[in-house]
């Protein structure tokens, strides 16, 4: 019974060996995970970190490229205000320039008008004239 025993106590020692062995082993994969991860963990750290400055620089040219747009809006606005005012002062000055040539051209046809009358009234009296 005792050789028995030594027989079994010297399977169960090989059996804790090898479970001592494969535990070691699992520890060390552990290990290896472990150290993965976090080598993982600071990649997507960096890669967040990255990712949020790419973010807040295409925020701010986001930002200054509608600071732009906006300024030229108002520079077109302004342009188109001037140009606005210019074309009412010009058509002002056209308008006024007509005018004065109707009134001018009225003038002469009531001149030519009158100067007409006279003429047919001078010979209307000279056929007068001609039929006493």
């Amino acid at each position: 019974q005792i050789m028995e025993n030594s027989t079994t106590v010297a399977k169960l020692d090989l059996r804790l060996d090898e479970l001592n062995t494969e535990l070691d082993s699992t520890r060390g994969d552990l290990r290896k995970a472990e150290e993965r991860c976090k080598h993982a963990n600071k990649r997507y750290e960096l890669a967040q970190t990255e990712l949020r400055d790419k973010e807040t620089i295409w925020r701010i040219r986001v930002e200054e490229l509608q600071r732009v747009l906006e300024k030229e809006r108002e520079d077109h606005k302004h342009e188109i205000e001037v140009a606005q005012e210019r074309a009412d002062r010009e058509l002002k000055a056209l308008k006024e320039v007509h005018e004065s040539q109707l009134k001018a051209l009225e003038g002469k046809a009531a001149e030519s008008e009158q100067s007409l009358r006279s003429r047919i009234a001078a010979a209307m009296a000279a056929l007068g004239h001609q039929g006493e």
